[in-house]
């Protein structure tokens, strides 16, 4: 391995690589499969103690002729009288200090490629986010008002000598994306013209359009193509037309993270590549290659060491899907004899229509813990692998596996350590990905698309001697279009239920049931229930005509007798009921 070192500020020359050559004294590169996060590579780089190595220098490493990683110096790790080791971070960690602006990305035929780019294409709206690492000057960089009457705003040190450059180009965020600025060759010009800029040698003075690129300087944002580059480019994507879904806002989001939560979302997995002038982010809908048969075997001989070790969520055989709407399913392996682990697992905004997340979310959890077990193992054997990739291992007396590397570390030594079998991102990181507003999605999931209606109504409960009280009705005009012109809708009813004059300690097992045009569905029915105990959302889809009054009615039965002396229901409590009926859409396809 042959490690190439760039200073600060200077550029690498390819006529003469010799020039950036460093010898090293060890060296240990690890890679990893992006899984539960974004997580960059790293090299423990350990040279001697005269090699001069800044930090924030740039470091390439390759391997018989080919680039295979590049980084940046983050920090000295340690040094003592003869040798110094450097920790060298992937260039994408650098994504991990990049902020993405306030910025509404849900456009009508957005695709996901239009977020990850990596250039400005005129005319577009969305900057892309690649765009944004490399170009977006950091948000309300330091200004002067040099004309508050014609927005003329001065950026002090930005001028030809600063690392923008001389004549560049520059955009601002406009009230429909982006908009270039036009360069003038005198100050007094921008007195004149709008969406224009002039530079010297040591200051940039701004103006845009008064309405159009109202408050860019303070949160909007300035672009300058490249000006702050990491060197990295959009590679290859699997099905490059695949649309955005979802509603995404930024606003000043770690743009690593929001990269790893978008494909994760959208069912891609994240790799980089890296060339002798860039290092490419690809997305891809395949973990890895060798899934079938392993690209490798590697037997019990060809390992140095071997671990194996337990993961922190143990395989269960039988596993509770808690979701919305009054809704549960249970995934369980009826064939696994002796004792059984049974777990929960709440899915918020599961339901279990087909449309919904409940059932292949549980499915994927159960799946994701019955691989338990982490191998850890070193060989000799030069492997080409990259992060994702399967092996199949054979150990003696143990069935062979065929698993996926999560940790590739390669070594000074020429040994590889391999850590295999850790778990593989599926349909739950995908949900897991959308539920992160911290990183722009908004309403993720379920959004409201229609006004809620409320009512109440009052009846007389049942008991076991009057068991056919007249239940309370109440009369919700439901809008047209809310179950046929809508995403994947739901309908849902939250009600609560008091009795006058009374405790909850003073009744025992109760029953309760809404009904909808004069029956209830699955999930509109309590059992056992207490009162006084909040009543769980009730998924009432399939029981709602669109377009019409719909009659509510409502009935609480109780497993006992209310007592004292009477004949009829008119001598039971009266409860109050209020009901709360709210339209959704599901902006995902499971």
């Amino acid at each position: 391995m042959d490690f190439y070192v760039t200073a600060p500020g200077r550029s690498f020359d390819r006529a003469h690589p010799e020039h950036y050559l460093v010898e090293d004294l060890d060296w240990t590169l690890r890679r990893y499969k992006m899984v539960d996060s974004f997580r960059p590579r790293q090299l423990d780089l350990t040279v001697e103690r005269r090699v001069p190595i800044a930090k924030m220098s740039e470091v390439l490493a390759v391997e018989d002729g080919k680039p295979i990683f590049r980084g940046y110096v983050e920090r000295l790790a340690r040094a003592d009288k003869t040798k110094k080791t450097f920790t060298v971070l992937g260039i994408e960690g650098l994504l991990a200090r990049r902020y993405a602006p306030r910025f509404n990305h849900s456009f009508t035929g957005e695709k996901l490629s239009d977020l990850f780019k990596d250039a400005y294409d005129a005319g577009s709206i969305d900057p892309g986010l690649i765009f944004s690492a490399n170009s977006l000057m950091p948000i309300a960089t330091a200004f002067t008002k040099h004309d508050a009457a014609k927005s003329i705003i001065k950026l002090a040190g930005w001028g030809s000598k600063s690392r923008i450059g001389d004549s560049p180009t520059i955009y601002y965020a406009g009230a429909n994306g982006l908009a270039a600025f036009t360069e003038r060759s005198a100050l007094a010009d921008l007195d004149t013209y709008d969406n224009s800029y002039y530079q010297n040698t040591v200051d940039l003075y701004l103006r845009a359009a008064a309405v159009a690129g109202r408050r860019y300087y303070t949160q909007g944002g300035v672009w300058v193509p490249n000006a702050f580059d990491t060197k990295i480019r959009m590679g290859d994507q699997d099905s490059p037309t695949t649309a955005l879904q979802g509603a995404l806002q930024t606003a000043y989001n770690e743009i690593a993270g929001l990269l790893f939560n978008l494909a994760q979302a959208h069912g891609y997995y994240m790799r980089f590549r890296d060339s002798w002038d860039y290092t490419y982010l690809d997305l891809s809908t395949s973990e890895g290659e060798g899934e079938t048969d392993g690209l490798y075997d590697l037997s019990e001989a060809d390992l140095l060491t071997y671990e194996a070790t337990a993961t922190s969520k143990p395989a269960v055989q039988a596993l509770m899907g808690i979701g919305d709407g009054n809704q549960y399913y249970t995934k369980c392996d009826p064939d696994q004899a002796g004792l059984w682990l049974w777990d929960k697992y709440e899915v918020e905004y599961g339901y279990r229509d087909t449309d919904g997340i409940l059932i292949p979310y549980t499915d994927a959890e159960f799946a994701a813990r019955a691989n338990d077990t982490i191998k850890t193992v070193s060989t000799a054997r030069p492997l080409i692998l990259q992060p994702g990739d399967f092996l199949k291992l054979s150990m003696e007396n143990e069935p062979s596996e065929i698993l996926s590397a999560y940790l590739i570390e390669q070594s000074k030594k020429g040994s590889l350590r391999l850590q295999l079998g850790a778990r593989s991102p599926d349909f739950v990181d995908m949900w897991r990905a959308r539920a992160s507003p911290e990183e722009g999605y908004i309403d993720y999931y379920m959004m409201e698309c229609y006004s809620e209606i409320t009512g109440s109504c009052e009846f007389q409960i049942s008991d076991l001697t009057h068991a056919s009280c007249t239940g309370g009705t109440m009369t919700f005009a439901v809008p047209s279009g809310c179950k046929t012109s809508v995403d994947r809708p739901r309908i849902t009813l939250d009600i609560s239920i008091d009795l006058d004059g009374y405790l909850k300690t003073t009744y025992g097992r109760w029953e309760v049931i809404a009904q909808v045009g004069g029956s209830s569905g699955d999930f509109s029915w309590l059992g056992s229930w207490m009162l006084g105990d909040p009543c769980p959302t009730m998924d009432v889809t399939d029981k709602v005509t669109e377009g019409v009054d719909n009659v509510l009615t409502f009935y609480a039965d109780l497993f006992g007798d209310v007592g004292g002396a009477h004949s009829d229901c008119t001598g039971h409590p009266t409860a109050n009921v209020s009901a709360t009926m709210r339209f959704w859409k599901r902006l995902f396809e499971p």
